[in-house]
C-alpha cells in the first residue's frame, strides 16, 4: 500500500499540479480572463491530464494497482472526466471575477 500512496500522492499528484500551474502562468495569466481563459485552462488541463490518464493507464497494466486491466474503459473515462471538470473548475475560480470573489470568501 505504501507504494500506491507513494505513486498516487506523491508522482502524479504534484507533478500534474506543478505541470499544470506551470503552463496556466506561462501560457494563459496575464493575457486572457474570462471565458477564453477558462476555455484555455481546460485545453491546457486536458492535454496535461490527458496525458498523465494514459500514462497511468499504461503503468498500470504492469502493476495491477487500480483496476486498468479489468475496467479499461472506466479507467480511463474517469480520468477524462475528472481531468474535464477540474480543469473547468480551476479556471473559473482563477479567471472569473465570481470565481475570485469566492475563492477570497474562502480565506485563499
Amino acid at each position: 500500500i505504501f507504494y500506491k500512496i507513494l505513486w498516487t500522492l506523491f508522482f502524479c499528484g504534484i507533478g500534474m499540479g506543478s505541470t499544470m500551474g506551470t503552463l496556466i502562468n506561462i501560457f494563459i495569466t496575464d493575457r486572457y480572463f474570462n471565458s477564453k481563459a477558462i476555455f484555455g485552462t481546460l485545453i491546457l488541463g486536458l492535454i496535461v491530464f490527458g496525458t498523465c490518464n494514459v500514462l497511468c493507464f499504461r503503468l498500470d497494466h504492469h502493476f495491477d494497482y487500480y483496476g486498468a486491466i479489468k475496467y479499461p474503459v472506466f479507467f480511463l473515462s474517469k480520468g477524462f472526466v475528472a481531468g474535464l471538470l477540474g480543469s473547468l473548475i480551476n479556471g473559473y475560480l482563477l479567471f472569473n471575477a465570481n470565481g475570485q470573489k469566492l475563492l477570497i470568501k474562502m480565506g485563499f
